[in-house]
Order: structure tokens, then sequence, then C-alpha cells
């Protein structure tokens, strides 16, 4: 097993991406701690606001995740609790994400649902050590709202070539840290465009070595992967 500091001595930063989705049920508090283990110095997680709590869960429904049924927001949190999200693993809250991470690694929270800005912004600002907090979203409004209500460092998530211009104009408007680019639109050209206005740039989501080799070449910061494991081990045979 990798020492827990082994980021510090790679060329980037792996996140692991939904916890360790490679190998753990997504989202969950299992997968987090299989990536901590691993040596991830960030993970990745998203975030819903359902019925009065923050919620970690990526897809609007539960079908694909869980033992259950439906969209997510059809479920009151304690039907949700209900539920089983693989090997035993709950939907874990976010809260309960930060109790675990903080202290121990840096946490990337993607905003996915309607108005999940403001409370994940009123949880932190009661919590220490929000310095180790990332909030990005493809939802740029959100991004907006987070700024009118806090310093919070932010990451601007871009998918599609056409939206790179504005994306980093946003980033540099909002005092972004990073802009996060997918896999298919990351180059060269537009990580030194980013370099060029302060950010960093993390790629989305390594899933082979094909893959990771693309990042590398790059000159990207970062990478959201899957399998931390297979990612590390790479960087350390280099």
């Amino acid at each position: 097993m990798k020492e827990l500091d082994v980021n510090e001595k790679l060329p980037f930063l792996v996140i692991g991406h939904r916890g360790c989705v490679g190998a753990e049920p997504e989202n969950t508090l299992r997968a987090i701690r299989r990536a901590i283990e691993l040596g991830c110095m960030m993970v990745e997680v998203d975030v819903y606001f359902v019925d009065g709590e923050l919620v970690v869960h990526h897809d609007q429904r539960v079908d694909r995740t869980s033992n259950g049924r439906g969209r997510l927001d059809g479920y009151t949190f304690e039907s949700l609790r209900e539920l089983d999200f693989g090997k035993g693993e709950i939907i874990p809250t976010l809260e309960e994400v930060l109790d675990l991470c903080l202290g121990r690694t840096e946490v990337n929270i993607e905003l996915k649902g309607p108005r999940t800005a403001a409370p994940v912004v009123s949880l932190l600002l009661r919590r220490e050590r929000v310095d180790r907090v990332i909030l990005s979203s493809f939802e740029w409004e959100q991004l907006g709202e987070v700024r009118e209500l806090s310093d919070v460092s932010v990451a601007v998530l871009v998918q599609h070539a056409r939206q790179f211009p504005e994306g980093l104009d946003l980033a540099e408007s909002l005092g972004a840290l990073w802009i996060n680019l997918g896999l298919k639109i990351l180059t060269p050209a537009r990580v030194a465009s980013a370099h060029g206005r302060g950010l960093q740039v993390a790629s989305y989501t390594v899933k082979s070595v094909g893959d990771l080799k693309k990042v590398l070449a790059s000159g990207a910061d970062a990478c959201f992967a899957d399998d931390p494991k297979m990612v590390i081990d790479f960087l350390c045979d280099m």
C-alpha cells in the first residue's frame, strides 16, 4: 500500500473520482476511505440538496447506484438512508464526508442539483479547514452564487471546446484556482492558456494508461482518476 503522502512525490495531483469508483461503490464513505489509503491527496464527490439535507450522489436517479428506483429528489432523507448503495453502504451526507476527510485529504465538491450552492457554503462556513475544500460545477451560475456568499475556492468545469474561452474568463473573474477540462478537449495549448491566466488545470476522467499519458503530455496539474492505484503505480514507475 502506498504512503499517504505519495502524491507529494508525483508529477501532479491524483484526485480520487467519486472517492474511488473503480474499486468501491462510488460516492460512499467506503470509497473515500479507500482513496485516502491509496494516497490521494484530494477526493472528489458530488452533492445534491434533497429534503433539507446535503447528500453525496452523482445521478439524478438512484437506479444505477443502489437497490432503489426513481429520482433522488422523490425520496425523503430517511428513505434514502434505507437504500443499499453497494456493499451495504448508505448514502452519506456531506457533513459525514467532511468529518472523514478534513485533516486527511482535500475535498473537491461538485455542486450537482439546483439550490445546492447556498446550503453547501452555509455548511462550510461552520467548519474549520475550509481552505482544504474546492467547489466545482458545470452549472456556472452556482459558482457565481458561491462567490457572492463566500471566498471558498472554486473550480470551473468545462466539457465542450466552445465553452473554453468563456470558462477561462469566468474562472478569472471568480478568482478561481482551477479550471477542469474534459479529456476530449484537453490540449497543451489550452493548458498553456489557463496557466497564462494563473489557473491550474485538472482533467477528467482518467480511466486508462492511455488517458493518463494524454494528461501528462498536456502539462496539466492534476487528473481525476476512477482507479487511483493504477495512476499512482504508473507514475511511481516512471
